[in-house]
């Protein structure tokens, strides 16, 4: 099932250069700076994360639940945009909360769960 939940998190940055292009008619190098700002504003979003996770007040549960929710909220939204600028400001704020989402996912060193561990150590 997780797998399944995370799997759209990975789907702007694959259809967002060609929903540019196709549906907004911009031109390729156009095109490719929602990229960037993509890559751009999760690393604000990454930077954000560390900061809030440094808070004393802050819970990292909320925080990833929050970030996941608004993720796909917002790529919810992405049927409905067709102008370059809107593009530009989708790509801005999924960049920001997919940062967010990745900082607070837990490594198996953190949790208590099992892990399916293929290493022979031989």
């Amino acid at each position: 099932m997780l797998c399944f939940a995370c799997s759209g998190l990975f789907t702007p940055f694959v259809f967002v250069y060609e929903k540019a292009i196709s549906e907004a008619g911009v031109s390729t190098s156009k095109a490719s700076l929602i990229l960037s700002l993509l890559g751009i504003f999760n690393t604000v979003g990454r930077l954000i994360a560390g900061w809030l996770a440094d808070r004393p007040w802050a819970d990292s549960l909320v925080i990833y639940n929050v970030a996941a929710i608004t993720a796909g909220l917002l790529t919810c939204l992405v049927s409905v945009i067709f102008s370059y600028e809107l593009l530009c400001v989708y790509a801005a704020l999924f960049g920001i909360v997919i940062g967010l989402y990745h900082t607070q996912t837990k490594t198996e060193q953190d949790t208590n769960a099992p892990c399916l561990d293929f290493d022979l150590d031989l």
